[in-house]
């Protein structure tokens, strides 16, 4: 069995996409996005905040599901040749790589995040409706980083299309996204000054995950080098 079969193999790819959830929603550039627009929804109205920000994050995961099950219907239908899962292979190495190396902060490019949260407070600059939420989150959940527009596209899709899991996975990789954005919520609603402790267990964790699965991203890209390129 390859690395390519490993991964598709058993629960792997429903832990796989769960935790590649995880990543893109702590990615530095998506958490700073997600705490400017929670921020602007409670500034504006404390007392709606909590369906705001439910409205909010429903929004990402739905974009990130109905994206995701459209592509693996698409994409699952392509009958893939042995040659085309060699090249898929051998540049999975590559990507690997280059996304750890970007999760670890060497590399860091700015997405359009911040840049749809500056426009929605101008067009909403009174007061935050329930469709207002619902629109940035769609726009928040595509206005990818880089890194995390190839966690989606060229991990979590592939991953989707070749394994049994099937539109499941896209429903996992939204559960994952989303949990990080639930707690940011609840942490801002609360009083970050009050659950400052909170707050702070909450970067290093996030500090620390990043950290170890760009790890694991660098050792699996080493992996595939290692197997379709040097035995």
């Amino acid at each position: 069995m390859n690395l390519l079969e490993w991964i598709n193999s058993g629960q792997m790819p429903f832990l796989t996409v769960f935790l590649l959830g995880l990543v893109v929603s702590v990615c530095p550039c998506t958490i700073a996005a997600n705490i400017s627009a929670l921020t602007c929804m409670l500034r504006q109205n404390y007392t709606t905040f909590p369906s705001l920000s439910a409205v909010y994050i429903l929004a990402r995961s739905i974009s990130y599901t109905l994206v995701g099950v459209l592509l693996t219907f698409y994409v699952s239908e392509i009958d893939f040749t042995a040659s085309t899962l060699t090249w898929i292979g051998k540049l999975a190495g590559p990507f690997f790589i280059i996304i750890g190396l970007f999760l670890l902060d060497i590399f860091h490019i700015h997405g359009l995040e911040n840049r749809c949260v500056l426009w929605m407070n101008k067009v909403f600059s009174e007061s935050y409706s329930i469709w207002a939420s619902f629109l940035l989150g769609v726009l928040l959940a595509f206005a990818f980083c880089p890194y995390s527009a190839a966690i989606y596209f060229g991990l979590m899709v592939p991953l989707a299309c070749t394994s049994e899991g099937g539109v499941l996975l896209p429903i996992l990789f939204s559960i994952g996204a989303a949990l990080p954005i639930i707690f940011l919520a609840w942490i801002l609603y609360k009083g970050m000054d009050s659950k400052l402790n909170i707050w702070k267990g909450f970067q290093m964790v996030e500090y620390w995950f990043r950290k170890i699965v760009a790890v694991i991203f660098i050792i699996t890209g080493l992996l595939f080098i290692w197997e379709y390129f040097i035995e």
